[in-house]
């Protein structure tokens, strides 16, 4: 964060001198100055959402889950403790989706003024919580912990067979939303506090054209404008999700198809981050066909054997506009050679098709659509490349195991933060490859 940036948030702190009257704005604004200045850090350099703990489990009675104890922080950057285990039933007459949110609250305490009395004024503030449930996403400035798509004639609520798919009834924690840094080379400070926290309104003359802006009042809170515009391909993070992109995660009979579960889901998890919601399916190639999501990702550490029914949904596929995406695993039973020889069987598979491949080089969209790249990142391997059709490019095959590098590498192999996040930032450029 810029001294610039910094400036721009106006923070405003008490100047003392002497004979100064002390009363209680003074004291407020005293103790304010403070609080604003810690939420800002949090937020510019820490970032919000669930820190630790506050994990959903079914709880004893029908329809009830349990909170465990856990530490959160909100988009104002509110630190909120749940401290005890908290039980909550999900209630519904009608067929509708609840989602479950922690929310900060403030609580009037004592001592009192005058003493004891309990009329009087109270001198002390609890910072607490409250756990709601609602049936619509939480606002600003809700955590969601889980929400569960709930029909009271199906039956009790239970854990989901499939995480990254659950059904009717049962728990969905897809849209925990974990505490992530704010990196400041991704996204702009203004954007991270946009309706955040509410500082006061310093009236100023209007800026010269180049020099930085001033914030904007806006429904009662400060909006900081970002201080200059940026040729950067990096966006700022949307409160919600604006594009849904389907992706489905393809069952062959080769070896490990479903080893990129876990990198998928934390892939799906951080593309809401860029304004993409991204529900993950797994089904066979022909099942896919008749869905046409907007990828279908293919992984595996071994020859890929495709029947002519599947080679059949594999041009289906590629003829409604499906991104087919091929990614070898070299951390499954195959090792480096088995990848290797899921690529070249992949490749194969496709070409079969009539689409020809070629090496992915500097300027491709792929390397465009979200985050700039001039080249391949590294991904789980030492080096990483890619070949794709031409454009509009509608199937990639990706050399460098960025399945696993999303999950964070293999357990015996972890990777370095940096290889992660360009790893993930690649995935993201494909989650928004031909979407705009």
């Amino acid at each position: 964060m810029t001294s610039d940036a910094l400036g721009a948030s106006q923070l405003r702190r008490v100047n003392a001198f002497r004979g100064l009257m002390i009363d209680s704005g003074v004291w407020r604004d005293a103790h304010d100055y403070h609080r604003s200045l810690f939420k800002l850090h949090q937020l510019a350099l820490h970032g919000w959402g669930i820190a630790t703990g506050l994990e959903v489990t079914i709880g004893q009675d029908r329809d009830t889950v349990t909170i465990s104890p856990g530490l959160a922080v909100d988009p104002h950057g509110n630190y909120v403790l749940v401290s005890e285990p908290f039980d909550h039933r999900f209630q519904s007459r009608t067929a509708c989706v609840l989602h479950l949110a922690l929310e900060y609250s403030e609580i009037a305490s004592g001592p009192w003024q005058p003493r004891d009395d309990q009329n009087g004024q109270p001198t002390r503030i609890i910072e607490a919580y409250r756990i709601r449930q609602r049936d619509h996403e939480p606002a600003s400035p809700g955590i969601e912990v889980c929400r569960v798509d709930f029909d009271p004639l199906l039956g009790p609520i239970r854990d989901a067979d499939d995480p990254t798919n659950p059904r009717k009834n049962e728990i969905d924690r897809r849209n925990r939303q974990g505490l992530t840094p704010t990196d400041p080379l991704h996204h702009g400070l203004g954007s991270e506090f946009r309706g955040t926290i509410d500082l006061p309104r310093i009236n100023r003359p209007s800026s010269a054209a180049g020099e930085p802006t001033l914030p904007e009042r806006t429904g009662g809170t400060t909006s900081l404008v970002p201080l200059t515009s940026s040729s950067s391909s990096r966006q700022s993070r949307p409160d919600r999700p604006s594009r849904t992109v389907p992706l489905s995660v393809i069952r062959h009979s080769g070896r490990d198809w479903n080893v990129h579960t876990a990198g998928i889901g934390q892939l799906a998890r951080a593309a809401s981050l860029t304004g993409a919601e991204v529900p993950v399916v797994e089904e066979t190639l022909p099942e896919a066909a008749a869905r046409a999501p907007r990828i279908a990702y293919l992984t595996g550490s071994g020859r890929l054997t495709l029947s002519a029914a599947e080679r059949e949904a594999l041009a289906a596929l590629l003829n409604v506009g499906t991104i087919i995406v091929g990614d070898g695993c070299s951390s499954g039973a195959g090792g480096s050679s088995g990848a290797r020889e899921f690529g070249r069987s992949f490749i194969d598979a496709v070409s079969s098709t009539g689409k020809m491949l070629q090496a992915v080089q500097r300027g491709h969209p792929m390397l465009e659509s979200y985050f700039l790249f001039a080249q391949l990142p590294p991904g789980t391997g030492t080096a990483g490349s890619a070949v794709s059709d031409a454009n509009p490019s509608s199937v990639f095959y990706l050399d460098g195991d960025y399945g696993c590098a999303w999950s964070g590498g293999a357990a015996n192999q972890p990777l370095a933060r940096g290889t992660i996040r360009d790893a993930m930032e690649l995935g993201m450029n494909l989650v928004h490859h031909r979407t705009s």
